[in-house]
């Protein structure tokens, strides 16, 4: 019971309803006099377009397919996501070969520019250059923005944690060979006419090269833990932020917070991970999406 009443005071702050603490040594922003002798960074407002789903009766996961004609796939998709990993029928990635775990390495480095912004359905930080990301058999991710969702959306045998961390990728522009068949687009003959019923028209083949935006998402679990160090301090320090910008397109420039996600490489690491193809977890629900999830969690501290 304690460690859900500590869940529920960790989503109430990180979704802006909780009140501001009071800056003390103990728990001091970043930002604050106490550490930095600065104020806190001023609020901006951006112009960024208001989502059109949500997670209420009438906007949530439901409805969504029929919220627009192109959430075709929130309702009608094969291989949607999240999913639950069992893990009694699953061998995580982490336990493979040497030479499979070879074929995945990740490195970010340190944001030195980054805005941390409220989207209405969640909140996220883009850096504003590149910073690094990761590479799969040869093929090289970039990471564009993180965002959190709470609870978890991925369930680890049957189990939500309080929160996730999504890491957003897309695939570094590589041109690949795309090939499709498609019927000939010639006027039938009337001898094809007469015989179509007997056999079928030969399909043709044709070849485009398409600019690859491949998507690769790597998902962590956080759980809370008071008998443990830190193990997520970028984490802490967002959190101090969060009641600054409660209200939907708030904006922090974070360019004097220097985020170092040295914790989530730990994780790809040396953590144990599972892999599978699904699909964007919010609108338009778009397939072909490369996930890398995270049995292993991120502590946070209860008093974040």
């Amino acid at each position: 019971m304690y460690t859900r009443l500590l869940c529920l005071g960790l989503l109430t702050t990180l979704l802006g309803f909780g009140d501001s603490r009071p800056t003390t040594e103990a728990n001091a922003s970043p930002y604050g006099h106490t550490l930095s002798g600065r104020p806190h960074p001023a609020v901006v407002k951006r112009a960024i377009i208001k989502p059109t789903f949500g997670y209420n009766y009438y906007d949530g996961p439901l409805q969504w397919g029929d919220l627009s004609p192109n959430n075709t796939m929130c309702k009608q998709g094969d291989h949607q996501s999240p999913i639950n990993i069992n893990t009694t029928a699953t061998t995580p990635s982490s336990e493979q070969s040497d030479a499979a775990k070879k074929d995945r390495s990740i490195h970010y480095d340190t944001f030195r520019t980054a805005e941390f912004q409220n989207l209405g359905t969640t909140l996220e930080v883009t850096p504003d250059e590149a910073v690094g990301g990761i590479e799969v058999a040869g093929k090289k991710y970039t990471l564009t923005q993180f965002h959190f969702h709470t609870p978890s959306e991925h369930r680890i045998d049957d189990e939500h944690f309080p929160m996730e961390m999504h890491l957003v990728h897309v695939a570094e522009g590589m041109w690949i060979l795309r090939v499709a068949r498609v019927r000939p687009t010639q006027r039938k003959t009337e001898v094809e006419k007469k015989k179509k019923n007997k056999r079928r028209r030969k399909l043709k083949l044709t070849r485009n090269l398409v600019l690859d935006k491949s998507i690769l998402v790597f998902g962590i679990v956080l759980e809370i833990n008071t008998l443990r160090a830190w193990d997520a301090p970028f984490i802490r320090d967002l959190g101090y932020l969060v009641p600054h910008m409660s209200h939907f397109g708030d904006s922090l420039d974070l360019s004097s917070l220097r985020i170092s996600l040295d914790p989530v490489m730990k994780i790809f690491k040396h953590g144990n991970v599972f892999e599978y193809t699904g699909s964007l977890t919010t609108p338009p629900c778009s397939e072909n999406v490369s996930w890398i999830v995270s049995k292993t969690p991120l502590h946070i501290s209860e008093g974040t």
